[in-house]
């Protein structure tokens, strides 16, 4: 060995290794892989680990073997030849990751052939083809990629069995497109999509509407994850295209069904956003339903016309009915944003209702009804907070117990029965006017009815007593401690209060928020006096919560718009100190040590100042706004319990996290089921606290209630409120900031009543 030469064998110079490629190339042509499989397996390896090695090098000979690699690949017996086939599928592999932006030639064939195989029984579970086809989404470029799917589509060069592949090759491709990506390919993927729209008008004649929903599921299933993709800009125009593909110019009604089966799927996938764009969708669904009810024939308006083949006419009826109905009830259901407005409702109303005497022949109408009709008719209802609008529609809903048929009447039990535990408490206001009808049933020719009235009764009067028992640990009409007498800066008035302190002799300190101050209000008092602002010396600029700090003897205020937050030494008015400042400081609470915690709600995050700090140390959030467990989005009201663990109201995602101490993320213990009125969910979070007991009290804002909630519970039980938006001493509008006394009677900032609401607690 010369001196010097390294003992690792040098990788083959490129010029031999192009030069064994060329010798492999020319000689490939002669051989039969049928009867030299073996042989041609091995030369395929070979060719994949030279390509692999040469990379752009063997571009120049991928004619001389591609067509070879091709032949072998669509060949019908591969699939008899275990070693072949893996060593076809290695290479093709190896070719994919390495050259695929020179493959285009082959492209076709490979995809058009591998979706072959992947339906074949034989290869249903190949886990090397579906490597394979993974690897074509995510190295061929879009720009490549999306024109062949298209020509493939486009062309109809597939089986429908062959959708489930191809619709799994987009859908891994788009989910690592880029916004270029797709901005750049928009006109042909809307192109594409459209095609694929048609495919139940296109096979109406070979398989029933059952059959063809399996295969629309697939597109479906892609379209969405192409929608979670795109801005809000560029889905609005191509979802008004849609529209318009299966409303106007007369099209065939298979359009319509297809359309409203992709947005009962958009609606569950996007929520609450997919009610930007579905307004204009509303008249045309109303119209619909009221055509294809059996009940209400030559009712609806000529405007659109369904009008389905001969063919299957129930059952795709059947199907747009239900398309309709679970649209509108997602909408209803992730409604965050009034969507629901007082218009809609009344358009939406008879038409949804009215279904309960529709499809009364069907063979599954009962099951239809608490699938369909009975969740869209509770989803209406709870979406509106009018409890004029829910007179209405109870009492169409009663109406329907007046129907010859049993089953209507039977139906609509269920109904009443669902809605009376979707509106809880609220239910009471609405159960006088459902008593006589009530009453007629008890005494129904048919048994069924009879004693399924009787069954609905006992479970309307538990579900009620139940909810009433859980809110009676304390008296449901409150004193109002503070306040109360409108809005104003007057010393009895308060204006839009949000924080609050109770000290240990039953004296409130209040954030007198629009009054920019500070105010105490003894007990029994019928005036506040002013601590802290209110004046030119000590200025506020809108105060949101104030605490008091023992070891010091002073009160922690947090100033927001002036975005600090001071301590205040109540003996001495001059001496305030800026302990925080340029932070959009909201909620305030302090633990056995001293540290002061602050919510940050621009920042989405929550702080701790020791004494002496001047930055302060992250303890919860910090990681951008967003509803993942390590992040918050507008966090309001804090608070720390004797084991540092931190409870923190992240508003807009109507849940409240508990960060125990040194986490990295928190866990939800209260809500977190996006927004809504349920027992389960929360409608933006504002005050918190927790009991000695461990229990976790919530001032559930737009809901106009505080709930109450124990770690683990999936739902929560309401405390007091929940009687709807008003201003009687057993209702609240927009419960604020949470305290106890010493006595553990609940205090209440109630904001919209500008007021501060005790609820004694009920001694057992």
């Amino acid at each position: 060995m010369v001196q010097g030469e390294s003992k690792i064998c040098h990788p083959l110079k490129p010029v031999f290794t192009h030069q064994s490629l060329t010798f492999i190339c020319q000689h490939l042509r002669l051989i039969d892989s049928g009867q030299h499989s073996n042989l041609s397996a091995s030369i395929y390896l070979c060719l994949a680990e030279l390509c692999a090695t040469l990379k752009v090098y063997s571009i120049a000979e991928l004619p001389s073997f591609m067509p070879h690699v091709l032949q072998t690949y669509q060949s019908d017996n591969i699939l008899r030849n275990e070693l072949l086939l893996t060593s076809v599928i290695a290479c093709l592999s190896k070719l994919v990751r390495t050259l695929c932006n020179y493959l285009t030639p082959y492209l076709p064939s490979i995809i058009k052939r591998t979706c072959t195989l992947l339906t074949h029984p034989s290869a249903l579970n190949d886990q090397r083809l579906r490597t394979m086809w993974s690897h074509i989404a995510l190295h061929v470029p879009h720009r490549l990629l999306f024109p062949i799917l298209y020509d493939v589509i486009d062309k109809n060069e597939f089986q429908l069995n062959d959708l489930e592949p191809l619709m799994t090759l987009l859908k891994q491709s788009l989910s690592i497109a880029t916004l270029d990506d797709l901005s750049n390919n928009y006109t042909l993927l809307k192109q594409l999509f459209l095609k694929l729209f048609t495919l139940r008008t296109s096979h109406i004649k070979k398989m029933s509407p059952n059959q063809m929903n399996i295969y629309e599921d697939y597109v479906f299933d892609c379209f969405a994850e192409l929608v979670m993709r795109l801005s809000e800009e560029t889905f609005r125009p191509l979802f008004y295209t849609i529209y318009e593909w299966a409303v106007y110019n007369e099209p065939p009604s298979e359009y319509t069904l297809t359309f409203y089966r992709l947005t009962y799927i958009l609606s569950k996938k996007l929520k609450g956003l997919f009610t930007l764009f579905a307004g204009h969708i509303i008249q045309h669904s109303a119209n619909i339903l009221n055509q294809l009810n059996s009940s209400k024939s030559g009712e609806s308006s000529n405007e659109f016309k369904i009008n389905f083949r001969k063919k299957h006419v129930e059952e795709n009826q059947f199907e747009l009915i239900n398309g309709i109905l679970g649209t509108i009830s997602n909408l209803c259901l992730f409604d965050s944003v009034g969507f629901i407005t007082d218009e809609r409702f009344q358009l939406l109303m008879m038409p949804i209702v009215d279904q309960m005497e529709n499809l009364t022949s069907n063979e599954n109408y009962s099951q239809w009804i608490q699938q369909y009709v009975s969740p869209c008719i509770v989803n209406l209802t709870s979406a509106t907070k009018e409890e004029a609008l829910w007179r209405q529609i109870h009492y169409q809903i009663l109406l329907k117990t007046r129907s010859d048929l049993s089953k209507v009447r039977l139906a609509t039990l269920h109904v009443v029965q669902d809605l009376s535990r979707k509106l809880g408490m609220n239910y009471q206001g609405l159960l006088p006017e459902a008593i006589p009808f009530m009453a007629e049933l008890m005494e129904d020719p048919n048994d069924e009815v009879e004693k399924t009235c009787h069954r609905v009764i006992i479970d309307m009067e538990s579900t009620l007593a139940e909810i009433q028992a859980k809110k009676n640990t304390f008296q449901q009409y409150a004193i109002t401690v503070a306040g109360g007498n409108e809005a104003g800066h007057k010393l009895n008035q308060l204006s839009q209060p949000r924080g609050i302190f109770i000290d240990t002799d039953k004296s409130v300190y209040i954030a007198d928020f629009l009054n920019d101050r500070i105010v105490k209000w003894k007990l029994n008092s019928y005036n506040g006096q002013i601590i802290v602002g209110g004046n030119q010396y000590n200025q506020l600029n809108h105060p949101t919560d104030i605490i008091f700090d023992n070891k010091n003897n002073s009160f922690i205020i947090s100033d927001n718009t002036n975005k600090q937050v001071i301590r205040y030494f109540d003996k001495n008015q001059t001496n305030q100190q800026i302990l925080v400042s340029n932070i959009n400081c909201s909620g305030l609470t302090i633990d056995k040590n001293g540290s002061i915690y602050v919510s940050d709600c621009e920042n989405n995050e929550v702080r701790r100042w020791k004494q002496g700090d001047k930055k302060g140390e992250l303890v919860a959030g910090g990681n951008g706004k967003g509803n993942h467990l390590n992040q918050l989005s507008f966090p309001t009201n804090i608070f720390i319990d004797e084991d540092y663990s931190l409870y923190i109201s992240d508003s807009s995602n109507h849940r409240v996290m508990k960060w125990k101490k040194d986490a990295k993320e928190g866990i939800v213990v209260a809500g977190g089921n996006s927004r809504g009125n349920s027992l389960k969910q929360l409608a933006n979070v504002e005050g918190v606290i927790v009991d000695r007991l461990g229990k976790i009290y919530v001032a559930d804002y737009w809901n106009h209630r505080v709930m109450r909630w124990c770690e683990g519970d999936k739902e929560g039980e309401i405390v007091v409120g929940g009687n709807g938006e008003g201003n009687q001493s057993n209702q609240l509008n927009g419960p604020m900031g949470l305290s106890f006394d010493n006595e553990e009677n609940l205090y209440v900032v109630d904001r919209y009543n500008h007021r501060i609401q005790k609820y004694e607690k009920i001694l057992n």
